[in-house]
């Protein structure tokens, strides 16, 4: 398995555990490194983490740290389908296009561990 979709599994499991569980969701919300913990999970040393909860009238727009070089439209593209990002239809109304960069995207390595 792959950095990528390990922490794209350990993502699917932290939201499956925090919708059903609503002692972890509320673990997770008040001590997130404690409640990865408790799932197996751990995070880079010196890493901080905030988790924060989406609401039908509230969401939060995530911004990674910028990648070295421009990016190309394809790049782009195939680094918001990697991404996985949801907004609730609606939520988002697009108005202009954006100028868009030009050279291929360099992921940045995940913060989640699987097994740590």
């Amino acid at each position: 398995m792959t950095p990528t979709q390990k922490a794209a599994a350990a993502h699917a499991m932290i939201l499956s555990k925090a919708w059903c569980n609503p002692g972890f969701k509320a673990r997770l919300l008040a001590n997130a490194p404690a409640a990865l913990r408790s799932l197996g999970l751990g995070m880079r040393p010196g890493t901080m983490l905030k988790v924060v909860e989406d609401t039908d009238s509230r969401v939060h727009l995530v911004l990674p740290p910028k990648p070295a070089g421009d990016l190309s439209q394809q790049a782009l593209e195939r680094m918001a389908a990697d991404a996985g990002a949801t907004w609730p239809a609606g939520m988002l109304v697009a108005s202009a296009a954006a100028p868009v960069p030009a050279a291929p995207y360099r992921p940045a390595s995940r913060d989640v561990y699987v097994g740590a």
